[in-house]
């Protein structure tokens, strides 16, 4: 399934014009992209994860970046999400675990 979850997106991407989901204005399935890309980087690294994106989903690859560079989200991802956790309580994962 890990590998399904890209090339949906990218089929999803090329949908509309524009670098978002819906062209240049982000909504919730940027958001969700983003997080989802968050979360992997975490469970299967940085350089893993990249990879994988540029090979078989690189306009929603493109997409996540674009949204994870957005200045408050972008601090708020530096700040260890405000101490908030962003994975579900059963995985055990601190907040601040996540900006390692």
């Amino acid at each position: 399934m890990f590998i399904t979850w890209p090339c949906s997106w990218q089929a999803g991407y090329k949908e509309f014009e524009g670098q978002l989901y819906f062209g240049d204005k982000p909504c919730f399935t940027d958001f969700q992209l983003a997080g989802a890309v968050v979360i992997m980087r975490f469970m299967f690294g940085d350089a893993e994860v990249d990879a994988m994106l540029a090979a078989s989903a690189p306009t929603a690859a493109a997409a996540a970046a674009a949204v994870l560079a957005r200045p408050k989200l972008a601090a708020f991802a530096a700040s260890g999400f405000g101490g908030k956790a962003i994975i579900g309580a059963s995985l055990n994962v601190s907040a601040a675990s996540l900006t390692d």
